[in-house]
């Protein structure tokens, strides 16, 4: 009896170690700041703490939640976010990759990383009002001054919806006027002011008070199209 209940513990140590293992080899990336509370899945985030395929995103008031991915992709989060990691897959030896994220409309900024090198590549963020599809591209999309906007940080930047598209460069932001509509299309691009961007970046950036200008519209364009015409780096 006892021998049998010696092996039984031993099979269970070495299922248990085998499924933690299994775990930490399929974790894309890790938590690299956090800033209150935030979760990754029904974990409290944490720096280092895994983020796997399937898990869930989510910072609370004020929080903020920084996740850099194997490939050195960066995804911040402000306040009241949920992102889904639905896919990520990273093969630089077969030129192969792609990032598939599912996020609320609450403020995020996304930096590329080596997996725009590759030659064929798909990055993609959904959410309840834009659909961002992404190469080679540093860019931050949120709430500021009471209106969805998306600015462009680095890259080549085209922004379009259903209603109309329009070219980003660097410095340059887009703003979606509510209307009457189902969505509206995109403004004409205008280099934002530097008070504008620090509205916007602070959004996503630790350690800083949330003011009024964050809070969302009542009604903001229900999908919005970002591409990029920027080659991968060599």
């Amino acid at each position: 009896m006892r021998a049998l209940s010696f092996i039984a513990i031993l099979a269970f140590t070495f299922v248990a170690s085998f499924s933690v293992e299994a775990a930490n080899a399929a974790a894309v990336g890790n938590v690299t700041r956090v800033q209150k509370d935030a979760q990754v899945g029904n974990i409290a985030a944490a720096v280092g703490t895994p983020v796997h395929m399937g898990d869930q995103l989510r910072t609370g008031p004020d929080a903020r939640l920084q996740v850099t991915f194997v490939d050195d992709t960066v995804l911040t989060l402000g306040e009241n976010a949920n992102v889904t990691v639905d896919r990520y897959v990273y093969k630089p030896e077969q030129g192969t990759g792609e990032v598939a994220l599912t996020a609320t409309r609450a403020a995020l900024h996304f930096s590329t990383g080596k997996i725009k090198q590759l030659s064929n590549k798909s990055v993609t963020v959904n959410t309840p009002v834009a659909a961002l599809a992404v190469r080679g591209t540093v860019f931050w999309a949120g709430i500021v001054d009471y209106h969805y906007g998306v600015l462009l940080v680095n890259g080549n930047l085209n922004v379009s919806n259903g209603v109309g598209g329009v070219d980003l460069l660097p410095g340059q932001g887009t703003d979606f006027v509510p209307s009457l509509k189902d969505s509206s299309g995109p403004g004409k691009p205008y280099e934002w002011p530097p008070d504008k961007v620090a509205r916007a970046l602070n959004t996503t950036s630790f350690n800083v008070a949330f003011g009024p200008q964050n809070l969302a519209p009542a009604l903001v364009p229900a999908a919005i199209v970002v591409t990029t015409d920027q080659p991968a780096s060599p």
